[in-house]
């Protein structure tokens, strides 16, 4: 049996779909959880090999479509300096430059944005210093009923995820070609379509507008990261680099409606202790467009995710098992939860803090993962202890 606390798999961009998109990955042969929940993960998965050998489910994947994007104008932040707005930013006052902050995050506000769009499409990028270009390792979709994610970031195993309302999840580990279902007993969902961050997260509105400037296509904002959303983005603690070095975010917003059309982290490294002198260093950026709909690359993703996410519309029913976990059997308080899984697929199962999983209704024999992923499988799950 596999109790893991989550680790992160990568924390590339302060977007709160990574926020459920900031994806873990378990030691070895753990299968992964998603990054939203915080209880305690048990995994049906053991890596040892099984008889049943499903469809094939690999599918050809077209080279990524990436629309234009638009671009920050070369040395906009090279003038910038730690703690010190600049041009218009300068001559507002620390009310105004928070209250244009905070407009800014609730204009990107999930209960705002979904009454202006029907869906989001983002593309994530990495700066490459060798060949001196931006080189995408991730994209996702957001839309009121689906969340789908995919990274393909260098040296790490690519993965899909797929969030459908609050608790459907299924991830694909691409190379292990592995699909993964989760089973969602701890009475919190994995995703609030309505309510979640979309574009930004809720801790932006705590950055420091430094810089501010309306080109009449576009309205740029440059602000100065906190100390949080630095360790959230799993940057260099400011703490450790010398006095006068700084991370700032490059905000492309549209200027009527503030909706984010681009943000670029970038690291200001002062050069002496004074940072009088300072080098700006491009890191990270994400472009992200409105109501366009899944590309062709994204849509073949998730049709691979739908196949395990309901296999019972794909599969017959010899091929399918059921998995159930009953969660303080006996009680008043007795929940029951179910999934129809296609077999092969291993079942996560996330838990209320504290619960333990048994094979037993009595509760007397704690459960270890044996590795079948074919036949059907019963728990029942309590307070440990």
């Amino acid at each position: 049996m596999h109790i893991r606390d989550y680790e992160k798999r990568c924390t590339l961009f302060p977007i709160a779909l990574l926020g459920f998109a900031v994806l873990l990955v378990l030691a070895m042969t753990a299968v992964s959880a998603p990054a939203f929940a915080e209880d305690m993960i048990v995994t049906d998965t053991s890596g040892q090999d099984i008889s049943f050998d499903p469809e094939a489910m690999t599918e050809t994947e077209p080279l990524l479509e990436t629309e234009a994007v638009y671009e920050v104008p070369a040395g906009l932040t090279d003038v910038l300096k730690k703690d010190t707005p600049t041009g218009k930013a300068a001559r507002m006052t620390d009310e105004e430059r928070s209250a244009f902050v905070k407009k800014m995050v609730l204009a990107n506000s999930a209960r705002e944005l979904w009454k202006r769009h029907d869906n989001v499409s983002t593309t994530f990028r990495l700066f490459d210093e060798e060949s001196l270009t931006w080189k995408e390792y991730c994209c996702s979709y957001t839309d009121k009923t689906l969340r789908y994610y995919d990274d393909w970031t260098p040296g790490i195993e690519e993965l899909r995820l797929l969030i459908r309302g609050e608790n459907d999840c299924v991830e694909d580990y691409t190379i292990s070609k592995r699909f993964v279902r989760f089973l969602n007993a701890s009475g919190q969902p994995y995703r609030r379509p309505l309510s979640d961050p979309v574009t930004l997260d809720e801790d932006t509105q705590d950055e420091t507008l430094l810089m501010i400037r309306n080109t009449g296509d576009v309205l740029i904002a440059v602000t100065q990261l906190t100390e949080s959303s630095v360790i959230r983005l799993g940057l260099e603690s400011a703490e450790d680099m010398q006095d006068g070095s700084f991370y700032s975010c490059t905000y492309l917003l549209d200027p009527e409606t503030l909706d984010v059309l681009m943000m670029q982290i970038s690291l200001h490294a002062a050069e002496d202790a004074r940072g009088a002198s300072c080098t700006v260093k491009d890191l990270r950026n994400i472009s992200c467009s409105y109501d366009h709909g899944m590309t062709p690359f994204a849509e073949t993703g998730l049709t691979g995710l739908l196949r395990h996410m309901d296999p019972e519309k794909v599969w017959e029913e010899q091929n399918l098992r059921t998995v159930t976990v009953t969660l303080d059997p006996g009680e008043e308080t007795e929940q029951v939860f179910s999934l129809t899984a296609l077999k092969g697929d291993p079942v996560s199962f996330t838990l209320p803090g504290g619960y333990a999983l048994y094979a037993d209704e009595a509760l007397t024999t704690v459960w270890i993962d044996n590795g079948d992923y074919v036949s059907d499988l019963s728990l029942w799950g309590a307070a440990a202890g």
